[in-house]
């Protein structure tokens, strides 16, 4: 379970520095891609104690996808995941908007479970669908 507060929604790698987004990949490679999911590793300046976070594989890689809500995820390391807002480093020079690029702000006002069932992650009532992009190739 993932506490409640204000997270980024989208690909990690855009929101997590250099340093410390090989420290968190090398967390969930560790545990092994059965193992992906809810798990602890500093993530930024502001917070260099290991943080709670989320983190699953795409069924694809990389690429756009959307969620149940129409919301559009840019993906750059074949990963989606969720982090909250408050232990992230957003620096001075750059804009939120633009740092937050890819992904979305989402509120969580209560506890909220995650996971990737088939390519569907899941984090609370947000689903984002990353098998469609494949499948619709196939069918065309």
């Amino acid at each position: 379970m993932m506490p409640p507060g204000t997270y980024y929604v989208g690909d990690l790698c855009y929101v997590i520095r250099d340093s410390y987004w090989t420290n968190l990949i090398s967390t969930v490679l560790d545990q092994g891609k059965e193992d992906e999911g809810e798990m602890e590793a500093a993530v930024s300046d502001t917070s260099p104690n290991p943080v709670r976070f989320a983190c699953y594989f795409t069924k694809w890689g990389d690429g756009a996808y959307t969620d149940n809500e129409r919301r559009e995820y840019l993906v750059d390391s074949g990963s989606i995941g969720c982090v909250k807002i408050s232990d992230l480093t957003i620096p001075p020079q750059v804009d939120q908007v633009e740092f937050f690029r890819g992904g979305h702000i989402i509120k969580f006002d209560e506890e909220f479970e995650t996971e990737n069932k088939g390519g569907f992650i899941r984090f609370g009532n947000v689903v984002i669908d990353t098998a469609q992009e494949q499948e619709q190739e196939e069918e065309d």
